[in-house]
């Protein structure tokens, strides 16, 4: 995915009436959005790490020990 958004980032540059724009629905690598971020790049749904974030916030929240697997 990574060597696609520089693709696109290029592509925009030489040819600005001919933008592309990555309308990107899986995107689980965190770099897309952080280091390698790119304006023509946009993510729908959240990468792994905010995954794992929410995850491990519902578990400690959730007083009854079931497990919400």
């Amino acid at each position: 995915m990574a060597a696609l958004v520089t693709a696109i980032d290029k592509q925009n540059e030489r040819e600005p009436d001919r933008r592309v724009v990555f309308l990107n629905y899986s995107a689980d690598d965190p770099a897309l959005t952080n280091a390698s971020c790119s304006f023509w790049h946009f993510r729908f749904d959240a990468h792994a790490g905010m995954r794992m974030d929410a995850l491990a916030d519902a578990l400690k929240r959730d007083q009854s020990g079931a497990c919400i697997c």
